[in-house]
């Protein structure tokens, strides 16, 4: 809505329209996976480089993404939370998305974990075997 607001005061043609839809999902999941790789980057106390902390980012972008879609569905063909509970029904459908994609998060963390761990093992296990 602001995308086609600004469009038509910068005076671009119609057609951008249809470029800008196509990318928007491209570039907001890239976007996604720099800021989850930031934070997989920053937050632990142990540090990981950089493209240790990529498959956390990738899996979780996806996965919030989907998650999100699906919740979406969910919600404008099954939920009717506004009739039965009003105002409060939209606290609750907002704390249920919090804790999706608060679960992705360290979902993502942690696998990033589990494979920093994999690596770490068989790094010990080639020493051993010298």
């Amino acid at each position: 809505m602001i995308g086609n607001y600004l469009i038509g005061w910068m005076g671009l043609d119609g057609n951008i329209i249809r470029y800008v839809q196509l990318i928007r999902y491209p570039i907001g999941f890239l976007g996604m996976i720099v800021v989850f790789t930031a934070l997989y980057y920053y937050i632990p106390c142990k540090r990981l480089r950089w493209l240790e902390v990529m498959p956390g980012a990738i899996f979780t972008s996806f996965l919030w993404i989907v998650l999100s879609m699906l919740f979406a569905y969910y919600v404008n063909n099954y939920g009717n939370y506004s009739a039965i509970y009003g105002s409060i029904g939209a606290i609750i459908i907002l704390m249920l998305w919090l804790q999706i994609t608060s679960t992705t998060i360290l979902l993502g963390g942690e696998l990033n974990a589990l494979l920093a761990h994999d690596k770490e093992l068989r790094y010990r296990l080639s020493e051993n075997k010298r």
